[in-house]
Parts: structure tokens; sequence; C-alpha cells
């Protein structure tokens, strides 16, 4: 239905009547034009979710933070265009935990030239979970709230394939694809997915070239085991990369290299009172690498540094359901990080090669160990 608004004493507005209505002198009202709006509608006061593969923008959203800057809360300062530094009601950073498939991803870049929404494709998931505030401690004390990237739990009653596969094309030779191929039965799945996304230089108002060429793609495997309804045993491996060239800095970034190993179980209702329990291994190697001459002339002399951040970590959870009133949510999370720093390499060519090409890893510069216990009740006072 159109909308409709009661007006006094007319619609004079200088002899010129607002563009957008058209006024009915005899009823005194006038109508508007429709006013489309696209949301997620929040499940509660502080949660909503959303689902990642329908458009919210003209074209896909090449990153995490991309995507986070359509949510209504999130603001996003741009990190060329493979990432995006994603801020939850102001807070960003630290203060905002970001979660893909239940696995901490953490960037780098010492000056945050690769966020941990750098190394996650929205497309490649089925649904996204954002906590406003601090009101859950399921997912780490993050004053912000919480961002969590999920791929759900495919169940077949019988053998089934089937898939997807989306194409964008755009100024500046931009293109965008992504495929799904989900393959299963009773007994288990395997499931694939891949994306692409590049675009080069575009030119300003001016006509003058902007130094903004980036190139992005992942893989991404899952093998499921589902011997009944209630029990899942899942093993995935996720690689990633890209290339960026910034125009406001004196740097690329032209490897951001990921690699991710997850093994999760769970079982449900296995109780009366013991609804579900869940747990998680997972391991992330991300090589950062930043130089001054891959994608640009160096001018004078030629830089390079390379990062490492190595994470590991588990979880265990619980749904517990002592009253037919209350759930409880409990469990451990255990996170690891490994940070190495190459320092400045002012040459180009073989320090570059040893460190980047063969494998040696950076030596370790910090190391992060977190050991939380949460839990978390809810009770319903009146039905």
């Amino acid at each position: 239905m159109v909308p409709k608004r009661r007006i006094l004493h007319g619609m004079v507005l200088g002899g010129l009547m607002a563009p957008a209505a058209v006024a009915n002198a005899q009823t005194g009202s006038f109508q508007l034009a429709p006013l489309v709006v696209t949301a997620s509608m929040m499940d509660t006061p502080y949660q909503l979710q959303s689902d990642p593969r329908q458009p919210r923008a003209s074209v896909p959203a090449p990153d995490g933070g991309a995507y986070l800057k359509e949510v209504p809360g999130f603001s996003v300062s741009r990190k060329g265009g493979t990432a995006g530094e994603p801020a939850l009601r102001g807070l960003g950073g630290s203060r905002l935990s970001i979660l893909a498939d239940g696995s901490a991803i953490g960037g780098g870049c010492t000056a945050r030239m690769d966020p941990p929404t750098a190394y996650i494709f929205p497309q490649s998931y089925d649904r996204i979970e954002i906590t406003k505030g601090p009101q859950s401690v399921r997912y780490g004390v993050a004053p912000g709230g919480s961002v969590r990237f999920v791929r759900d739990t495919p169940r077949f009653s019988e053998q089934e394939t089937r898939g997807f596969l989306s194409y964008t094309g755009g100024s500046f030779n931009r293109n965008d694809l992504a495929a799904e191929i989900l393959s299963g039965s009773t007994a288990g799945y395997l499931r694939f997915n891949s994306l692409i996304s590049s675009q080069d230089d575009y030119q300003d108002g001016s006509g003058e070239r902007v130094h903004s060429q980036f190139e992005r793609w992942s893989t991404q495997a899952t093998a499921g085991w589902t011997p009944d309804e209630r029990s899942t045993i899942e093993a995935s491996y996720e690689r990633s990369d890209a290339e960026s060239a910034y125009d406001d800095r004196r740097m690329d970034g032209t490897d951001f290299d990921r690699t991710g190993y997850r093994l999760r179980m769970e079982r449900e209702d296995i109780t009366p009172w013991l609804e579900r329990l869940e747990a998680l291994y997972f391991y992330n190697d991300i090589d950062h690498v930043m130089d001054n001459f891959r994608l640009r002339d160096p001018q004078m002399m030629t830089m390079a540094r390379r990062v490492q951040r190595r994470s590991s970590g588990g979880r265990l959870e619980s749904t517990l359901v002592p009253f037919k009133s209350a759930v409880v949510e409990a469990g451990l999370d255990y996170v690891e990080n490994r940070h190495g720093d190459s320092g400045r390499i002012a040459q180009m060519g073989e320090p570059l090669t040893a460190l980047k090409f063969r494998g040696e890893p950076v030596e370790d510069q910090a190391r992060f160990l977190n050991l939380a216990v949460f839990m978390e009740w809810e009770q319903t006072l009146a039905r």
C-alpha cells in the first residue's frame, strides 16, 4: 500500500509541488512515491542475522568489511580494494570479535592493512550473526560486540547435489565470480566454494588514474560425516590470497595469504538436560607481505616487509536445560597467537624471496595466549 499523509491548509511551497508527491485538492492529501528499505530483521534488541548472498549493494561485497558497511550500526574504514576495518557503534579493532565458522582470525599487519575481515569472503557463508554490545559472553569479551560468519550443517534425506554460480561485471574491468557445489546423502556431505574478485585502477572525476587495482581469490572444501540425525563430524580446509594497490601510502599489500584448517564435532539431544555438545579445533596461518616495487614504480629505494600470524585454538560448548524455562550456554575456549615480523628489507630480490617463497617462518616477535571459561543463563520469566 502506498503511504499517505494528511496535510493542513493545503500544500503550497512557493507555487511549486514537491517533486515526489502527487496532491489531491479535494481531499487535502497527497500521495508519496514508494520508499523501499532493505534491512535485516532483528531477532532481539541486540541480535540480528543476515543472508550474505542476498544483494545489499550495487556490486557483491568482496570482503567482510564491505558487507558490514551496509548493516545499520557499522562504519568501515577502507583499506584498499581488498579490506575494510569495521567498527560497530564506533568500536572496532580488538573491541569487536570476528569469527569465521567459530575460528578466530587475526590480521598480521601492525598498521591494520589486513584486518580480520580481509580474509573473509561473505558469499561463501550461509548467514552472518551479529551481536551488538557486550550482552553475550559466549564469543569473547568484546565491548563492541561480535560478528560470526557461519556455514550451516546441511542435512540430506536422500542423495542430492546442488549449487549456485554468480557473476558480476562492471566498469574498470570489475569482475566477481562465486560458485558453490554441495553434494550429500544421509551418510554425509561434501562442499566446495570458490570465489574470485578483481578490478583495475579506476579514474577519478578529472580522468586521472587512481592507484587502486586489486585481485583476491579463495577456495574452501568441507567434508562432513552424519552417522545419524543428531551427530556431525566435519573437517574443512581453506586457502585464499590477494594483492591490493594503495594510493594513500608508500607500500602496497602484495600478499594476503591464508591457510586454514578446522575440525568440528557436534552431538544433539544427548540427555533431557544436555541438549547439545560441540567441540572445535582450528588453525590459521596468515602470511602478509608489503612492498613498493611489485605494483608500482619504487621511485628511489625498494622496500619490503613480511609479517606472519599463526593462530590455533579450540572451543568446547554445551547447551544445558536445567529447567523447562531456562537455557544455559557454558563452555571454554582457548586461542594462541604467534606473531612474527621480518622488519623492513631495504632492497629487492633475495631477502624477500628467501622469506616468502622458501617457506621459512618469520621469527616470532610476540606470543598471545587467551583462555576463557564462560556461562550464559537465559531465563524465561513468563510465557
